[in-house]
């Protein structure tokens, strides 16, 4: 348990150390003293033989800074390093061995280090000053050696085995999959994997002056075991991909109130199958994501507390890795006065700046990327400027993975089980790469999903979709609110004659209590609404109690504020997101420009993810052509996601049938030649003779939440919209 009182842990394993740990006490008490820490030494006697654990008792019963953990068997290096993890009470922890070969005081050193830069550990490399050129030595470069080139590790001593760094990177660098022999020689190796940043000083390496090295001349069980050690890591840290475990490690620890619903074996083969081929029908995404789905599917069931508390173990690493790698937060922190390690609970928040769309916009490249981030292992994402301005950010792979995995649970509570049947009503770009297209269908086929286009629609449109759903058969229907409306307004003229999808997600717009029931009504169906963003796909889904909207609180925090306070319990307030997973551009409470709010009882269902109520902020108009037909309020937004940077900001404004007036804001790089290829993209699903008056502006005054966003229309969707009676 960390004690904010304490700054820095030193964590010695020692095993027939009397003769060098009361030494080690006094100067690191010095060293505490000398420079204003307050510091604590944690010895774990690793089942010594000789009187160390009598000397550490002594010590911890006379001194507050001393702490003594004790081992009845021997247990490594690592064993001891996790004992005294778990004892310790500091920020940072120090790891060294009781030899006194490091120097007590060279902590200070590293620990100095790690304030004055942004890496995440600092490491003592061992100087050659006075260092003994004997066999121990060259056998320790030739590990080194073998480490650099098997695992692409570059940094001067790689098995130093002396460093400091914040107490959770410590915890996380010690998880490992498989066990080792001596995986102490692996800590730096496991860091690297994780994409930690190391950085290195120098420090003095002393001979052994007192006690015995449990290592012998020539050591060949040793270098045996060292030999199987580097088969093992390399399967881990070079073959598999680093790993996020914070829902396992959790897992681990807390139990779930009801076991998850089992899938069958057909389904959990299908499952792995798909996973498996990822890489060749989703971009970025691993097999991971399954990893993630299962986990997800039990951490569902956590109690609302224990949500709680994992919320805040991610909560807090993400502030230290925002506040250490992105540059924007440490700058706009370190103004504010700041500290990260003040953010510890969901309490503290609002310590925290919001963060604008605008903030994003000004600061994306390169203050808002993470200066460890993988280029490759990250995709844009622009958004589709439901509010009239596109916006383009970043997210990395594990936040895709996890927002598929979050997704494919969402759907489970409709009854959808993978690898049924489904139908999806969404917008088709145009001038994809073809490497994306068939990516696409590719993973449609696999998923066994039809995916339809709902662009600019008529009658005959329509009667399409209403075709599919009879053909296919859906286990469940998606699309936006504003088309699933739309077909159930055709329906009550033609009553659907066959047999309707099971469930229905609808997305993408609020939706209201008569939308919902003319939906189920229609299609014979149950709605299940999703409230999703591009910035993060799923944010909250509605279960089989349809009571609120639960939050995917595994990958998000979602507050809701007034006036920049929080919310009180059934109090409408604005909603601001926290993205748990994304490291590469940290979101922390992000403006979404939506309202809701946030419900103070759990759910009947017995899930302990938060719930919120009352989702507004994605109202929009439908336009109506001169033909009978129409286009999604949407329509203009996915059209124009892609062409920030020729008009900045738009509102559409219909108030006769077959006429829309254009306004908008001139991008950086706009051109007549480029608005003329958006309004001949218009005209495609608009048709030819649809008049588009184009109206440039200086200034488009945002909506207020809930109101119209950048499609207003004031032409009613008569009763003959469809040519229908």
């Amino acid at each position: 348990m960390t004690d904010h009182s304490i700054e820095l842990s030193i964590i010695v394993p020692c095993r027939n150390e009397a003769e060098n740990v009361l030494e080690l006490a006094d100067r690191a008490r010095a060293m505490f003293e000398a420079h204003g820490i307050n510091g604590e030494v944690v010895f774990v006697n690793d089942a010594s033989t000789d009187h160390t654990g009598a000397l550490i008792d002594d010590l911890a019963a006379h001194y507050p800074f001393v702490r003594a953990v004790h081992h009845p068997q021997n247990r490594g290096i690592p064993g001891g390093w996790e004992s005294g993890l778990r004892a310790s009470r500091g920020r940072y922890v120090a790891i060294m061995d009781g030899d006194l070969q490091y120097l007590p005081e060279d902590v200070y050193r590293l620990y100095r280090e790690l304030q004055y830069t942004n890496a995440d550990i600092v490491q003592g490399w061992r100087s050659h000053i006075g260092r003994a050129r004997d066999f121990r030595y060259t056998m320790s470069r030739v590990l080194h050696w073998m480490l650099r080139l098997l695992f692409g590790v570059r940094l001067f001593d790689i098995k130093s085995g002396f460093l400091v760094c914040d107490r959770d990177i410590f915890a996380h660098i010690l998880r490992r999959r498989f066990s080792y022999y001596y995986f102490q020689t692996f800590i730096v190796v496991s860091a690297h994997h994780k994409g930690y940043r190391i950085a290195e000083i120098e420090s003095l390496f002393e001979e052994r002056k007192l006690g015995e090295s449990f290592i012998s001349s020539f050591p060949l069980k040793m270098i045996l075991k060292n030999l199987v050690d580097l088969a093992v890591g390399f399967v881990e840290f070079r073959l598999l991909s680093a790993r996020t475990d914070i829902l396992a490690d959790f897992l681990e620890r807390h139990s779930v109130s009801r076991p998850p619903e089992p899938l069958s074996l057909r389904r959990r083969l299908y499952l792995r199958f798909f996973t498996a081929l990822m890489p060749l029908h989703h971009w970025k995404l691993s097999s991971s994501a399954q990893r993630y789905y299962y986990q997800l599917r039990r951490t569902q069931w956590l109690s609302p507390a224990q949500i709680r508390e994992l919320q805040e173990v991610r909560l807090r690493t993400l502030v230290k890795h925002a506040y250490r790698h992105v540059p924007y937060y440490r700058d706009r922190l370190s103004r504010l006065g700041i500290d990260p390690n003040q953010v510890q609970h969901l309490d503290d928040l609002p310590r925290l700046p919001i963060l604008t769309k605008d903030d994003i916009r000004r600061n994306l490249h390169f203050d808002l990327l993470s200066d460890v981030h993988n280029k490759r292992q990250m995709l844009p994402i622009t958004t589709s400027g439901s509010r009239g301005e596109p916006l383009t950010l970043y997210t990395d792979r594990t936040q895709l993975e996890m927002r598929w995995a979050a997704t494919l649970r969402g759907l489970e509570w409709t009854g959808y089980r993978f690898g049924d049947r489904q139908l999806q009503l969404r917008y088709v770009p145009e001038g994809l790469p073809r490497l994306q297209v068939w990516r696409e269908r590719l993973d449609a086929l696999l998923t066994r999903r039809l995916v339809a286009p709902a662009g600019a629609m008529n009658a005959d449109a329509v009667r399409q979709h209403i075709e599919r759903v009879l053909r296919v058969r859906p286990v469940v229907m998606s699309g936006d609110a504003e088309v699933l409306d739309l077909m159930a307004q055709y329906l009550e003229r033609r009553p659907l004659t066959g047999e309707g999808p099971k469930a229905v997600v609808s997305s993408e717009q609020t939706l209201s209590a008569g939308t919902r029931a003319r939906i189920e009504q229609a299609l014979h169906t149950t709605v299940f609404d999703k409230y999703a963003s591009r910035e993060f796909s799923g944010i909250a889904h509605e279960c089989e109690r349809h009571d609120g909207h639960h939050v995917n609180a595994e990958s998000y925090i979602v507050e809701i504020v007034c006036d920049g306070r929080p919310a009180r319990p059934g109090e409408t307030g604005d909603v601001l997101v926290t993205d748990l997973t994304n490291l590469s551009v940290p979101l922390l409470r992000y403006a979404i420009g939506d309202r809701a709010t946030l419900a103070d009882e759990p759910c009947p269902c017995g899930r302990g993810l938060p719930i919120i109520r009352n989702i507004h902020g994605r109202a929009a108009s439908i336009l109506v052509g001169a033909n009978g037909g129409f286009v999604p309020g949407t329509f203009f937004s996915h059209v124009l996601k892609d062409y920030g940077h020729v008009v900045r900001q738009f509102r559409v404004v219909q108030e006769q049938r077959g006429v829309i007036d254009f306004h908008l804001v001139k991008g950086p790089r706009f051109s007549r030649a480029l608005l003329d290829r958006i309004l001949a993209r218009f005209h495609q699903d608009l048709g030819a003779d649809f008049t588009i008056n184009v109206h440039e502006v200086d200034r488009i005054e945002p909506a207020a939440t809930g109101e119209p966003g950048p499609n207003i229309s004031t032409v009613p969707l008569a009763a003959g919209l469809f040519g229908l009676p």
